[in-house]
């Protein structure tokens, strides 16, 4: 099911022998890439490492008819985990923090969740262009607004096209429910 990349990872936080990840699903457009960049602002930070993650979404047999085989998926594997490694090189040597790669292939927002909870991720960074319009919910886009529910652990959207390199503030909502407490 997975094709993964692991860096050797080293123990940051002592007390629990284990790393803090912060989990970045990216798709390589414009959007995931500044997720990507606030993720990594984040896990300096926070002294974490990051796990870059890219979901394949699975084809159905009416596509594979018209377009390939199994032979094009791989070849769609390997060119999308070799792209990976690339981002993983290139920040590594930026910014002095370790980075794993994977590359999942199912449904995007469920892998997301499976993979968080697969490396212990204590938080989900990822982009969102929001929800097609028409729909009531404009906020989010849906695969972002599936893994808000079904997460773990906390999740931030990265949402718009102009973000500064680094947070002075950080809003949180509060609406006096326990989970809010939690």
């Amino acid at each position: 099911k997975y094709c993964c990349n692991f860096a050797k990872s080293k123990i940051v936080n002592i007390m629990s022998n284990t790393a803090d990840k912060i989990l970045i699903p990216i798709g390589f457009s414009h959007q995931s890439m500044i997720a990507l960049d606030q993720g990594v602002n984040l896990a300096r930070i926070k002294d974490s490492e990051i796990v870059i993650l890219s979901v394949l979404e699975e084809r159905n047999s009416m596509l594979d008819m018209f377009i390939g085989s199994e032979v094009e998926e791989s070849d769609l594997k390997k060119k999308v985990t070799d792209r990976l490694n690339k981002i993983a090189i290139e920040y590594k040597e930026k910014y002095q923090i370790e980075v794993e790669t994977m590359v999942a292939k199912g449904c995007v927002y469920e892998k997301i969740c499976e993979v968080a909870d697969m490396v212990n991720a204590s938080l989900i960074v990822m982009g969102t262009n929001g929800a097609p319009k028409g729909i009531s919910k404009k906020f989010i886009g849906s695969n972002a607004e599936r893994v808000v529910r079904y997460a773990q652990c906390p999740v931030v959207t990265i949402k718009g096209k102009a973000h500064k390199d680094g947070c002075d503030n950080i809003i949180v909502p509060l609406d006096l429910t326990k989970e809010t407490k939690e």
